[in-house]
């Protein structure tokens, strides 16, 4: 006759595998095999032209080419990619200033509205649009934690962020750890 003791069987004193109903553990390995097949991610575009300001603007995505965990929602906050599942992220981006003068072009990665957390800075070429595509350093996200793009520029007046084919402006981030 089989023994039980907390949740281990015994059947005439050998050890067996603890008993689990099939369905569960058929949940818990497709979690599993879905984790290792697609760690969370995400990759998000803005379909139109956006208006930046010199001071600063961050930039909004109103599409979504992938979204493996519920990171980004193209209506409510859409300028945000949200933490579902912690750990470390590497965010990536890539944005087309419109041609315009003045001497520089920067994009900050924020961290929860005002952590600056990545940043590139370039000049512009003259007569050319100016293009600037990063990886950030990896950051250590907990659950809620979001992530935002600022633009900036010295041009004399508003610059566009243009929506280019496939990659401007794009913002995403994979979870690598």
């Amino acid at each position: 006759m089989p023994t039980t003791n907390l949740g281990i069987n015994y059947i005439d004193g050998n050890l067996r595998q603890p008993e689990v109903p099939i369905n569960d553990a058929l949940d818990v390995l497709d979690a599993a095999v879905g984790a290792l097949q697609s760690p969370p991610s995400v990759h998000v575009y803005h379909s139109v032209n956006q208006a930046v300001a010199a001071a600063g603007t961050i930039l909004a995505f109103d599409s979504e080419r992938f979204d493996t965990d519920n990171i980004h929602d193209n209506s409510t906050n859409n300028s945000r990619l949200t933490c579902q599942t912690a750990g470390k992220y590497e965010p990536f981006f890539n944005i087309r200033f419109a041609v315009g003068t003045g001497t520089y072009r920067e994009i900050d990665v924020l961290l929860n509205g005002s952590i600056v957390i990545g940043s590139i800075i370039v000049p512009p070429v003259s007569g050319v649009v100016t293009v600037l595509a990063a990886r950030t350093p990896e950051v250590e996200l907990a659950v809620n934690d979001y992530l935002e793009l600022k633009a900036y520029h010295d041009h004399s007046s508003s610059l566009s962020a243009e929506a280019a084919a496939s990659y401007s402006p794009v913002f995403g981030m994979v979870k690598v750890g």
